[in-house]
C-alpha cells in the first residue's frame, strides 16, 4: 500500500510489539487524531525498563505500567503514524496549549526576508508563557516592513 506524501514526512508507525501513546501534562491520554499533541510514551518488550545503576532516573523515566517517557512532544494520527513536533523541554506552554518552537521557527525561516529564526518562551502574567520570535534578516532585507 502506498503511503501518502503527508505520512512520509512523519517518523512512522511503531514496530511489532511496541505501543505508543501521547499524554497531556496531567498524564491523560490524548486522541490519535493527528492534531492533539502530548508527551510521547512508549512501551514494549525491547523498550528500556530503566537506567543502569540509577534508580532515581529510572523512576522518573518509566512509570509503574512500563511506559517510558521519551521527553518528545508528538502527535499520532488515526492510522498510527507518529510525528515528533518538539522536545518537551523546548515546548512553550501558553494558556494550557503546547506551542512548538520548531514549528514557529520553520514558519519564520520560510519567509523570503528571514535568514535565521529562534523562538524562546517569555513569562506572561495571564498565559504562563508566550513565544518570542527573534529573527536575523537576510542581507539588505527587512522582514515585516
Amino acid at each position: 500500500m502506498m503511503r501518502s506524501s503527508a505520512a512520509r514526512l512523519k517518523q512512522g508507525r511503531p514496530p511489532f510489539g511496541v505501543q505508543l501513546k501521547i499524554v497531556d501534562d496531567d498524564g491523560r491520554a490524548q486522541p490519535h487524531d493527528g492534531k492533539s499533541m502530548g508527551e510521547l510514551l512508549v512501551r514494549g518488550p525491547w523498550i528500556v525498563s530503566g537506567y543502569f545503576n540509577d534508580a532515581e532516573a529510572s523512576a522518573a523515566a518509566v512509570d509503574k505500567d512500563g511506559w517510558f517517557h521519551t521527553g518528545d512532544v508528538a502527535t499520532i494520527d488515526p492510522d498510527g503514524y507518529m510525528q515528533i513536533t518538539d522536545r518537551r523541554k523546548d515546548v512553550i506552554k501558553s494558556g494550557g496549549e503546547w506551542i512548538s518552537s520548531i514549528d514557529l521557527e520553520n514558519a519564520a525561516v520560510a519567509h523570503d526576508d528571514v535568514a535565521e529564526a529562534a523562538v524562546i518562551a517569555v513569562p506572561h502574567p495571564r498565559w504562563g508563557e508566550r513565544p518570542l520570535l527573534i529573527v536575523a534578516p537576510r542581507p539588505d532585507r527587512q522582514p515585516g516592513s
